[in-house]
């Protein structure tokens, strides 16, 4: 039954493990894409063909100055960064959610089982040294009142 419980976990495990490498390949997906957007709202041109030196003299044709390029980079970026936020808080969320549920379902009644078992285990033990300990003063109490007979 254990071993049964475990496959199930284990199984589980490997259901949300390709779960999210599936959610991480979509996400690289859409993370390469955004920032091939932003490269060309920053002035690169024909991202996928030139070379990083190409684009880096793009970027600079288009923002001569530093201070461009800063403005320039915030409003490329302002919306993937609002997304991504958003995307993070709900991943976060999402997970802690599942790990809630996890611990709910699984964990909550495995360590209620276990510490059942350690209470009964315990008071059965006690019961045990109660009649034991009973025994012992019942036969040192006889012992006492057969020297003072004799």
């Amino acid at each position: 039954m254990v071993q049964e419980k475990v496959k199930t976990q284990v199984q589980q495990v490997n259901e949300l493990k390709q779960k999210l490498q599936d959610q991480a390949a979509t996400q690289w997906t859409k993370a390469s894409d955004e920032i091939q957007r932003v490269l060309s709202e920053l002035g690169a041109e024909n991202i996928g063909e030139e070379s990083l030196s190409k684009i880096v003299s793009d970027i600079r044709e288009k923002n001569p100055s530093f201070r461009q390029l800063m403005l320039s980079l915030d409003a490329a970026t302002y919306d993937a960064r609002k997304r991504f936020s958003w995307n993070a808080n709900m991943t976060t969320a999402y997970i802690r959610n599942k790990v809630e549920e996890s611990y709910t379902n699984d964990l909550r009644p495995l360590v209620s089982d276990y510490r059942k078992t350690a209470e009964e285990r315990l008071q059965s033990l006690a019961s045990q040294a109660r009649k034991l300990r009973e025994r012992f003063s019942g036969q040192t109490t006889q012992g006492e009142t057969e020297k003072e007979d004799a």
